[in-house]
């Protein structure tokens, strides 16, 4: 797996995270997709969109 410089996401009032517009635009995510988040064994997140590639 192949990653990029780190962006620096910011965690806001009530849980919100906010990803930069570049790596959303970069995955294709848009305002309304639904994702799931998940912690891995070494206590990092992953993060997975449920769009469907049709």
């Amino acid at each position: 797996m192949v990653s990029e410089p780190s962006q620096h996401p910011k965690l806001y009032v009530r849980g919100r995270l906010v990803l930069p517009a570049s790596l959303r635009k970069r995955i294709g995510l848009q305002e309304g997709d639904r994702l799931v988040i998940s912690v891995e064994l070494d206590q990092s997140l992953r993060l997975v969109s449920l769009k469907r590639n049709d």
